[in-house]
C-alpha cells in the first residue's frame, strides 16, 4: 500500500536516500548512486531521467543491490523498517489507551 501511494505523491529516491543515510547520503550526480547500484543500472537511469533528483523512489529502490542475505537494498530496508516501527508503536498506543493488552507483547 505504501508504494502505491508513493508513486503519486512521495518524494523521490534521492530524498529517501538522504533521510536513510544510504551510501554517501544525498547524491549530487547520477554517479553518486554507484555506491549502492551497478554502474550499468546507473547508466540506464541517466537515459530515462533528466536529473538525478527526478528518480522515482520505487525505481531507485529496486535498482539497489541487496544487503547481505536480504532481497532489498538499503533504502527499502530503511523505509519498510521505519513503517513497521511506526505501525507497532501506533498499535501499542491504541491498545494501551483502552487498557487492553496487545496479543503480540
Amino acid at each position: 500500500m505504501f508504494f502505491n501511494e508513493c508513486r503519486y505523491s512521495c518524494a523521490g529516491y534521492n530524498t529517501y536516500r538522504e533521510a536513510c543515510n544510504v551510501g554517501t547520503g544525498r547524491a549530487k550526480s547520477f554517479d553518486d548512486f554507484v555506491d549502492v547500484m551497478r554502474p550499468s543500472d546507473v547508466e540506464k537511469l541517466k537515459q530515462y531521467y533528466a536529473h538525478y533528483d527526478d528518480v522515482d523512489l520505487y525505481i531507485g529502490g529496486l535498482m539497489e543491490l541487496p544487503l547481505n542475505d536480504s532481497l532489498l537494498g538499503p533504502t527499502f530496508i530503511c523505509v519498510i523498517g521505519d513503517t513497521f516501527a511506526r505501525l507497532i508503536s501506533c498499535k501499542y498506543h491504541s491498545f494501551t489507551s483502552f487498557n487492553l493488552q496487545p496479543a503480540f507483547y
